[in-house]
């Protein structure tokens, strides 16, 4: 495909685009659908004419829309970057004894780890049997 033809092909899937994000924002007016923010800003532009704001609200909720896709598109593509980018992780090692490793720090971070399941335990505890209990209600 030829520069030309790319252009013109994205041009075309633009406008297309363009088409679907108003009548998303068409099938949310019907719905009842309205983002507060944007009102506000739409009634702040028109003056508080009632139908500017209302042709306003539906430009600016479609630039909000096509930000929203450009935003998910950019996660996806740094998402995709990063899963191809890496290696497979190696297998999470664990102590093979209660012990810390003496040769190293390899095997250190279990402590932290096994503190921090001990209070999630502890709370969840607390929530099932009760606070009363724990503190001599």
């Amino acid at each position: 495909m030829g520069l030309i033809d790319h252009i013109k092909h994205k041009r075309i899937f633009n406008r297309y685009t363009e088409e679907q994000l108003y009548e998303i924002v068409h099938n949310e007016l019907g719905e009842g659908v309205r983002k507060d923010g944007l009102w506000a800003k739409a009634i702040s532009d028109s003056k508080g004419d009632e139908k500017v704001a209302l042709a306003r609200y539906i430009s600016l909720r479609v630039k909000s829309l096509e930000d929203e896709l450009y935003l998910y598109n950019q996660y996806e593509e740094r998402l995709d970057r990063d899963l191809k980018s890496t290696k497979s992780p190696a297998p999470p090692t664990t102590p093979t004894s209660l012990e810390p490793s003496t040769t190293g720090n390899e095997n250190t971070d279990w402590h932290q780890d096994g503190l921090a399941w001990f209070v999630i335990l502890f709370v969840i505890v607390a929530v099932v049997v009760g606070v009363g209990v724990f503190v001599g209600l």
